[in-house]
Formats: C-alpha cells, sequence, structure tokens
C-alpha cells in the first residue's frame, strides 16, 4: 500500500528539521498532525494536517489546502524561515483576517487572505506582522525551491 499524501510530508520534512534542530512533534490523535511551535514570541506556528485526499498546512491562523507534496513542503518551509510572514489583522483578542505572504527577490507576495467572520467591528483594530526565523543550512534545502504558488480556487 502507497503512503498516503500526509505520511509522504512527513517523511519527507522529519529528516530536514531533525538535522536542522528544530524540535516537531507528530501527533496521531483523532486527528495526523505535524506540527513546530513558533521560534519566539514574534513567530507563529506551522502545522500540516492529514486530510482525505489533501494536507491542511496552517500558519497561525492562516491555512491553506494541498493537494500534491511539493506544494505542501514548499508552504510548510516557507512558514518555517524567514520567507514567510503571517499579518493578522485583530478587533479586539479576535483575528479577523490573515494574510500568508512570502518574500521572492522580486518583495513581498499574498499568498492567501483569509477573513473570518462574525467581526466584532465595535472593537479596536490592531495588526500583528508574525516571522519565524528558523535557520536551515542550505544543502538541506537544496532542491526545494520556497517560492509558492497560490492555490488554484475550487
Amino acid at each position: 500500500m502507497q503512503p498516503s499524501l500526509f505520511e509522504r510530508v512527513c517523511q519527507s520534512a522529519a529528516p530536514i528539521l531533525d538535522r536542522a534542530g528544530i524540535a516537531h512533534e507528530r501527533f496521531e490523535s483523532s486527528a495526523r498532525i505535524l506540527a513546530v511551535s513558533a521560534d519566539g514570541p514574534d513567530g507563529f506556528d506551522v502545522e500540516v494536517t492529514d486530510g482525505d485526499e489533501e494536507v491542511l498546512v496552517s500558519w497561525g491562523h492562516g491555512h491553506a489546502y494541498f493537494a500534491d507534496e511539493a506544494g505542501a513542503l514548499k508552504m510548510f518551509f516557507a512558514g518555517l524561515t524567514a520567507r514567510g510572514r503571517l499579518t493578522e489583522i485583530c478587533r479586539g483578542d479576535s483575528v479577523v483576517r490573515s494574510v500568508m505572504e512570502y518574500r521572492t527577490p522580486d518583495g513581498l507576495h499574498c499568498f492567501l487572505d483569509t477573513r473570518y467572520w462574525p467581526s466584532p467591528f465595535w472593537r479596536r483594530k490592531h495588526v500583528r506582522v508574525l516571522q519565524n526565523q528558523h535557520r536551515f543550512p542550505h544543502e538541506l534545502l537544496d532542491g526545494l525551491s520556497l517560492t509558492c504558488d497560490p492555490p488554484v480556487p475550487a
């Protein structure tokens, strides 16, 4: 039997995380999750969650679905490095919008912009810009382009 997409992503990601010395956990409860915690107060958690025929890659409150291993790995590792950035627009303590961005030589590009409803519009608005700073030796990420392609709308 061929491994699931989630298994293939974990098999590819775990050795890179191990060699880079980045702590990660794999949960096998009701949902199967590979998780890396934020690397500081200005970072965000990055997770891959198993789905039926796709995986969910989450950066804090932002998330995107992938049906291919390469896309999921790019998004996962981009979120761990300084190339990924998560901007959260909040009303009070509630996140009402998450913008997942990635950096290329051309500048910062929006990958995914998610808005959450309902929005407590009467609360004070503030913006949090979060970014991880995990460092990977270049040879560990050779062959893995961290330029993310936007997901194709369903």
